[in-house]
């Protein structure tokens, strides 16, 4: 959302202006995708304003209702849906804050200073939600809320099917504040939104909006972020972190009395004290990782168009995405990525005596379907004098080196 409303261009005559008053009520000879229509340019007015997110993700979501299709409803609300999992967010990790007095005074900033009371009710949510009582609950809730969260915008951008004009208010001039002002209506029997510009000041100026094109390539743009975030998350959530504050604690106490930093082998005891550290969650979601890999690798199949597409193109100056440039060495970069992820690949480990390349196969895919279940397992069991780790043994893999080579490979390169 910070994308959308922080775009300077001034507008031309043909953009539409702001409309004094507009409300959800649907009328009689409006068919369904009219009324999604209005529905999502009511949303639209809403996320202007922050405190407004979650009424419109509602409006977004009854528009899908009546029209599935509507690209405006499905643009918008990839982006609340993935803010609505930050509802609650502040209240939720109260317990976490180093003193009580913090989160008062944090409240206090956002109501008084910030003057927005709204919003804080939006990251306080509802009292019933399940507190972070430890930080492996906020992996929990990354692990599921947050990645089906950006998984959902993923599926929505990639259904929208041609050009967006995103219609944004200008809120302020110089002399000037002008906003909307929104409400609930019930009459009849349901219950509609009403917005109507409410201004600041007494010499107030109605501004045309500013509209902003998002394309298909935009959206492409977007929905791969939204995926790679996704991915990310399965990653950095796939493991369990209990008993980390612990060792951190531990591990400083130790360097504290020592007067230096631990070796590995003194780290490594402590890590061994803790069993459920680094343990592979029972719902991790790496395999989906896999699944999800002949998506990512169509997306980057062809880095240099995607690259001109984006890069210094001048007929996009009203667009979303204006300009991403790739550097040769990026796309280089983002090409082998793509490679380790398709399937076995060779890589350089470094050069023999003889400056000869050390190569060794790796199968990445391999691993991600079958991961370490328990990351301790890794640690050496045999240490230098000092204290540095001395593999002596294969650690399982999991297929990650097919050939069960590393330690051969290893022994080849040149020490330097």
């Amino acid at each position: 959302m910070t994308m959308l409303s922080c775009q300077q261009e001034s507008t031309k005559e043909k953009d539409r202006p702001l409309l004094d008053n507009v409300n959800s009520r649907r009328l009689n000879a409006e068919t369904d995708k009219e009324y999604a229509a209005k529905l999502a340019r009511v949303g639209e007015i809403l996320v202007n304003n922050p405190v407004g997110i979650t009424h419109a993700h509602d409006m977004f979501n009854k528009a899908l209702e009546f029209d599935p299709q509507n690209n405006k409803a499905l643009l918008y609300s990839s982006f609340t849906g993935i803010l609505m999992t930050l509802k609650g967010s502040m209240n939720r990790g109260k317990a976490l804050m180093d003193k009580p007095e913090d989160y008062d005074n944090l409240i206090n900033h956002l109501t008084n200073e910030v003057k927005y009371p709204e919003y804080v009710d939006f990251l306080i949510g509802k009292q019933t939600q399940s507190k972070f009582n430890n930080y492996q609950d906020i992996k929990s809730f990354l692990q599921n809320e947050v990645v089906d969260a950006y998984e959902s915008a993923s599926v929505k951008l990639n259904k929208v099917n041609g050009d967006v004009k995103v219609i944004l208010t200008q809120l302020q001039t110089e002399t000037t504040e002008t906003r909307y002002d929104c409400q609930e209506i019930e009459e009849d029997g349901y219950t509609y939104t009403d917005c109507k510009v409410k201004s600041e000041m007494d010499s107030a100026v109605t501004l045309p909006a500013k509209t902003i094109t998002v394309d298909l390539k935009d959206v492409k743009m977007l929905a791969s972020g939204f995926k790679a975030y996704s991915a990310f998350f399965k990653l950095y959530t796939a493991y369990t972190i209990t008993g980390q504050k612990h060792i951190s604690n531990e591990v400083q106490v130790k360097e504290i009395n020592l007067g230096r930093s631990l070796t590995d082998q003194e780290t490594h005891r402590i890590v061994k004290k803790y069993p459920e550290y680094l343990v592979l969650e029972k719902d991790h979601r790496i395999n989906e990782i896999v699944q999800d890999l002949e998506g990512i690798i169509e997306v980057g199949m062809d880095l240099e168009a995607l690259n001109n597409q984006f890069c210094n193109n001048e007929l996009r100056s009203s667009n979303l995405v204006k300009t991403i440039c790739f550097s040769k060495e990026a796309r280089e970069d983002m090409q082998k990525t793509l490679d380790y992820l398709s399937g076995p690949q060779e890589v350089t480990l470094g050069q023999d005596i003889n400056g000869e390349d050390v190569k060794i196969l790796i199968d990445l895919p391999a691993y991600l379907n079958n991961p370490v279940a328990d990351l301790k397992s890794l640690i050496p069991t045999e240490y230098n004098e000092d204290g540095t780790g001395n593999y002596t043994v294969m650690p399982e893999l999991n297929g990650f080196f097919p050939n069960n080579d590393l330690l051969e490979k290893l022994k080849q390169v040149k020490s330097e």
